[in-house]
């Protein structure tokens, strides 16, 4: 007969956490796992949240919140688009690409000081054969401006007029162009909307049929070390008042600011 120390669950249990300076995120859960128990207790949920993990929406849930939290906690200072010339390394081999990549970006480490971050999400062409990548970078040196004099799309030209209203340019990652291929380098102006935005996009290619589903595949690429968000309160607080963002049959969230998130860091009592 199995015995258990504690109750297993606390309701109502809420985390208050810290993105950046002013990006804070209220996480209500409706059941919160609080003990396991015993060791044979332990292995039983042990097996069980496996067995979750196999699942895609989970995986979507998981894979969603921590790109956003690398891409809302670190200063990445580009959205790049980073494309591959099969002249240059093949455009089907993913595995392939990312070690060279890794490889070339450690070596620019270590010869040229230049201290590179990175958040990549790979993504099928619609051959369902080819590769690319969309994602934000911060460090980068070997870069030089996009002229509307250039051989390039439409789609880009348009994008360097409008960056120049803003005193802001397109650039060529030079590096990557003669190892990799083409690539498309955009200035970061607001963090927190290209943070939604490429949590959208990567939502969008789980939920496609171009391979990023398949098992054992990677959803995204990152750099060691990268930030993450720091807890700030964790307890139970009453949230009647509180109109959150999104909700679902276990949690909902809310985001805030940083004076909100001072209100709500007063509303903890356990």
């Amino acid at each position: 007969m199995r015995r258990y120390s504690e109750s297993k669950y606390i309701d109502n249990c809420s985390i208050l956490k810290k993105y950046n300076e002013d990006v804070y995120k209220l996480i209500n859960m409706k059941c919160c796992i609080k003990t396991f128990g015993y060791e044979d207790r332990k292995k039983d949920n042990l097996k069980n949240r496996e067995k979750n993990n196999e699942k895609l929406e989970n995986n979507i849930i998981r894979t969603r919140s921590k790109i956003l939290e690398y891409s809302l906690c670190n200063d990445f200072d580009f959205f790049v688009t980073l494309t591959l010339d099969e002249s240059k390394i093949k455009r089907d081999n993913i595995d392939n690409y990312i070690k060279k990549l890794g490889q070339y970006i450690r070596d620019l480490r270590k010869h040229t000081g230049q201290n590179i971050e990175y958040l990549l999400i790979p993504e099928r062409h619609k051959d369902g054969k080819n590769w690319h990548m969309h994602g934000l970078i911060r460090g980068l040196r070997d870069l030089r401006k996009y002229e509307l004099s250039e051989s390039i799309p439409k789609k880009m030209k348009d994008k360097i007029k409008k960056y120049r209203e803003e005193n802001l340019d397109l650039y060529e990652w030079i590096g990557y162009s003669k190892r990799f291929g083409f690539n498309c380098i955009e200035p970061v102006f607001n963090r927190l909307a290209v943070s939604r935005y490429i949590t959208k996009y990567i939502s969008k290619n789980i939920n496609s049929d171009m391979g990023i589903t398949e098992k054992n595949k990677k959803k995204y690429y990152c750099s060691r070390g990268l930030k993450t968000a720091k807890n700030i309160k964790k307890g139970v607080i009453n949230t009647e008042n509180i109109k959150f963002d999104w909700e679902n049959d276990y949690c909902r969230i809310k985001w805030l600011n940083e004076s909100q998130a001072k209100e709500i860091e007063k509303l903890f009592y356990c």
